[in-house]
């Protein structure tokens, strides 16, 4: 079955034309990867799938709902989550508690009742450290809770911002760029990890150019050049579709 269904998505800015007619589905339960040159059009569409872009035209249903004219701040919790291109966290704070701020879509306490300290906001404080104390564990830099999250390297920064993904409990993960500035074994740790969500029963979407992490991880793959589709399918077919090479991969596949 299809999560999130992507159809002829048109973006414009100003008089440019950053996504032409683009459609593509992502299954549930899939590990799928977007691809194509640099201002192909990859980002803008994961800001139009969350909102932060509104299409010019064209239609976007995530499980079976209409979801394109929704507010950003609706959209993780309708279930999707997602990091940034370029890290995006709060660099004074704790690294716990950036990693909790990804529930704010799935709580209920107000300024009042924090303010208060009510009982029941106290207990869903309590719970919502405990989650990310727990997604911080599943990457292995529960250590790490208490330093500012700005002092960690990138690589930790970049696994920080998923796991404040994780703890908005999304149906879909939109992954940025997840592999860019690691090294060789910190990308085999988050292969390994991204795995691990997959059979959590989360769906991923990422946008990525280390070409060995997509062909290793991506079910299906779709190619982007000039905000158009010009490609989709499995690894193999993409790997040996020739206006694809011609335009991107060169011999690197």
């Amino acid at each position: 079955m299809e999560l999130l269904c992507i159809e002829s998505v048109y973006v414009n800015f100003g008089g440019l034309q950053a996504l032409r007619d683009v459609s593509m589905d992502v299954k549930e339960g899939s590990i799928s990867a977007l691809i194509g040159p640099n201002g192909s059009g990859k980002t803008t569409l994961f800001n139009t799938i969350s909102n932060t872009v509104r299409p010019n035209s064209g239609k976007i249903f995530f499980a079976r709902e209409r979801i394109d004219h929704l507010s950003a701040h609706q959209i993780p919790g309708k279930g999707i989550g997602r990091t940034f291109q370029i890290v995006s966290l709060f660099g004074q704070t704790p690294t716990w508690e950036n990693v909790a701020s990804g529930a704010f879509s799935k709580t209920r306490a107000e300024i009042f009742p924090i303010i208060f300290q009510l009982p029941w906001a106290r207990h869903e404080e309590k719970r919502i450290r405990e989650r990310a104390m727990e997604a911080l564990r599943f990457f292995g830099i529960e250590n790490m809770a208490d330093k500012p999250a700005g002092m960690l390297p990138l690589g930790q920064q970049r696994v920080v911002e998923m796991a404040r993904a994780l703890v908005s409990e999304p149906k879909l993960l939109l992954l940025d760029e997840p592999f860019s500035g690691l090294n060789p074994r910190e990308s085999d740790m988050l292969q390994e990890k991204i795995f691990e969500i997959r059979n959590r029963g989360i769906t991923i979407l990422f946008v990525e150019h280390e070409m060995k992490a997509v062909m290793r991880l991506a079910d299906n793959i779709a190619v982007l050049n000039y905000g158009e589709k010009i490609a989709e399918g499995p690894p193999d077919s993409i790997r040996n579709n020739q206006e694809v090479i011609d335009i991107y991969l060169g011999k690197e596949c």
